[in-house]
């Protein structure tokens, strides 16, 4: 779902030190970027092999909701839907620890919402729960309880809606737990890639051009899944 606006810890393996830096499971970046992320040289973290799988739940709200954004959208509702929106789960296992990683179609996380999913899985006893936002600007806004972000970003506040969102990631999670596994491999890699990156402050300032690609694939050697962190703002 893209909403249409007015104006429109945790024990942890060796694997998930990989992890810190991602921002989302899927970035938005031009699909035409010269990379081929399963053409990367990967540097595996380790050879143990890992059970992984998949599950989602849409972010679309039945009615119109704030739109998370700009500040010019305050008091104002979305329209339609343009396009589904997820929340992505990737379920890794290795051993007796679970980790989950969930990339939601949001502008921002937020700590209570983490806590409120956190309440919602608490019977799935997870060793690590990441979540991340793909930084949306067409996205629901309503769930941060605080005026100033209120105001200049995600709308006024509905219970009811951040409720709704904690349930979608909670729902995500709970398929990619429920979803058969497959067994795979994980590593990394990194290609530069800067014609797609700008320092908009300061006129040629400095930027990090590094597209990091965490890919795991099946036994088979398949790509599987690819979590990627790169410097845009997809607005």
């Amino acid at each position: 779902m893209k909403h249409i606006a007015d104006q429109s810890n945790v024990h942890t393996f060796k694997i998930w030190a990989l992890l810190i830096c991602i921002s989302a499971l899927s970035c938005a970046v031009p699909v035409s970027i010269p990379v081929d992320p399963a053409a990367m040289i990967l540097v595996p973290e380790s050879e143990k092999v890992i059970s992984v799988s998949i599950g989602r739940a849409a972010l679309v709200p039945d009615r119109p909701v704030p739109m998370a954004g700009y500040g010019t959208r305050y008091k104002k509702k979305s329209k339609g839907v343009h396009d589904t929106i997820f929340a992505r789960c990737i379920m890794i296992r290795q051993g007796d620890k679970r980790m989950a990683i969930v990339g939601s179609d949001l502008l921002i996380m937020t700590a209570q919402l983490r806590q409120a999913v956190l309440e919602k899985i608490k019977d799935l006893d997870l060793d690590a729960l990441m979540l991340t936002a793909t930084h949306s600007h067409s996205g629901p806004g309503g769930y941060v309880h605080s005026f100033v972000w209120e105001f200049a970003a995600v709308g006024t506040y509905e219970p009811e809606l951040f409720d709704f969102i904690a349930n979608a990631i909670a729902t995500s999670i709970r398929n990619a737990y429920d979803a058969p596994a497959f067994e795979a491999k994980i590593g990394a890699g990194q290609a530069p890639v800067p014609d797609y990156v700008a320092n908009r402050r300061h006129d040629g300032g400095e930027t990090d051009p590094t597209l990091s690609i965490i890919r795991i694939d099946d036994l088979e050697g398949k790509t599987r899944v690819l979590i990627l962190s790169y410097g845009a703002h997809p607005t």
